[in-house]
């Protein structure tokens, strides 16, 4: 069968699995979002929540991400605040780990939310603070086959990136993984970022604060943060406050 309780059943061996990391999961069958779920349950450090489908989820800068149906999976683990370079890191690094678990060749990461496959998202974190807690939210394309026109060309699923797994199979593993990242040293994690980094080599426009610059990226470390050759030389910005705006063909 497949229903919250089988969900619950399955996800406590993965929080058992966690040496005292996250203590509890709570499934919910339908969600507006695992955020805001958490926030309404008034949720603490070490809980985690799993939607079996969330309608409204939200990203970063306000977007929105695709009701899930029964096609994707959303959690939200809340954790002790950080900072915000290292939540970014290690939730990038957890995610990308997670899902190589079901496909067969390394995802790719474009700083600072998106695991991507083939030039497609695959994933995206959304990491909110409050309350003195970290709410790490993660959405995962799994078993779709098919997009709206507008998503077609951008998104990509486990499925379809030539793997295969059941939702509730990536939701443990994202369990497992991030806890596994959370104790983890930043050196091994900004390495483990290093190599699936897709924007290195590339020209991009970002944003940082009020300027908008462009030019080819000469690295991107999460922890100190981007290193961009533009027109007039040089500069490094702060990794955790610059956003790339789009990728330059």
């Amino acid at each position: 069968m497949d229903t919250p309780s089988d969900w619950c059943n399955e996800l406590d061996r993965s929080i058992a699995e966690t040496d005292g990391v996250f203590a509890a999961v709570h499934v919910v069958d339908v969600v507006d979002s695992t955020q805001d779920e958490a926030r309404r349950r008034e949720l603490g450090v070490g809980q985690v929540v799993v939607a079996r489908r969330q309608t409204a989820g939200r990203g970063r800068l306000g977007r929105g991400w695709l009701d899930t149906a029964t096609d994707g999976v959303a959690v939200t683990m809340l954790l002790p605040v950080a900072p915000p370079e290292r939540l970014a890191l290690q939730s990038a690094v957890a995610t990308a780990l997670a899902v190589e678990r079901f496909l067969p060749a390394p995802v790719g990461l474009k700083w600072p939310n998106d695991v991507v496959a083939s030039g497609r998202k695959l994933a995206g974190v959304l990491i909110e603070i409050r309350d003195g807690t970290a709410a790490i939210g993660i959405g995962v394309n799994v078993g779709q086959r098919s997009w709206p026109p507008e998503l077609a060309p951008k998104a990509i699923s486990i499925v379809e990136a030539g793997g295969r797994a059941e939702r509730v199979e990536v939701a443990a593993a994202l369990i497992e993984s991030m806890a596994a990242a959370a104790r983890q040293g930043d050196g091994a994690l900004a390495a483990a970022f290093e190599t699936r980094c897709v924007l290195r080599g590339t020209t991009v426009e970002l944003r940082h604060g009020q300027q908008l610059l462009r030019g080819q990226v000469i690295r991107v470390d999460p922890l100190a943060g981007i290193a961009l050759r533009t027109a007039t030389g040089t500069v490094h910005l702060p990794a955790a406050t610059t956003t790339v705006l789009t990728q330059v063909p």
